[in-house]
C-alpha cells in the first residue's frame, strides 16, 4: 500500500468537498419557484426525493408525490362587544377550503380598573374556527378575536 504525502491529501480533501458542494447547490430540492418537495413512492414502501425542476420523473414502477414547503396562512378576525352577563362566546371562521392552526384574543377597549378580564377558553372549534369563551363579561368590552388559518 502506497502512503498519500500530506499536500497531496490536502488537495484531494479539497476537490471532493468541491465537488460535494458543486453537487448539493446544484439540486433544486425544492423546488425553487414553487416550493415544493417531489418524491417518488415505489411498491415496497420506498421513498425518494427528486429534482422535478430539472428534468427528474418517477420510474413507471413509482407512485409521484408532491407537498409544499411554503404554506399560506391568513389571520381571520372579528372585532366582537360583550354583552353583560355571566358567560359569553365568540367564534371567528376561516374561508372555504382553509383549516385552523391557531388562534387567540386581544382585548382593544373598555379595559376594566377593578378586575381582571375572565377568559375561560380560547380554542379550536371544529377544523375550520377558533372560539373564545368568558365567564363574566360587562357590556361592551371590545375584543379583537383571531384565527391562524392555512389553505388545505
Amino acid at each position: 500500500m502506497r502512503k498519500i504525502e500530506g499536500g497531496k491529501l490536502v488537495v484531494i480533501a479539497g476537490i471532493v468537498a468541491a465537488a460535494l458542494a458543486a453537487g448539493v447547490a446544484y439540486a433544486a430540492i425544492p423546488h425553487s419557484v414553487t416550493g415544493e418537495i417531489a418524491a417518488c413512492y415505489g411498491k415496497k414502501g420506498e421513498l425518494r426525493a427528486i429534482d422535478a425542476e430539472s428534468g427528474d420523473v418517477c420510474g413507471s414502477k413509482e407512485t409521484p408525490l408532491s407537498w409544499p414547503t411554503r404554506q399560506q396562512f391568513t389571520v381571520r378576525t372579528i372585532n366582537y362587544l360583550t354583552h353583560q352577563g355571566y358567560g359569553d362566546v365568540a367564534t371567528v371562521f376561516c374561508a372555504a377550503g382553509e383549516v385552523v392552526t391557531g388562534g387567540g384574543y386581544q382585548l382593544v377597549s373598555g379595559i376594566p380598573v377593578d378586575r381582571v378580564p375572565s377568559v375561560l377558553a380560547s380554542h379550536p372549534d371544529g377544523a375550520t374556527s377558533w372560539q373564545v369563551m368568558w365567564h363574566f363579561t360587562p357590556d361592551n368590552e371590545e375584543w379583537l378575536i383571531y384565527a391562524v388559518c392555512a389553505k388545505q
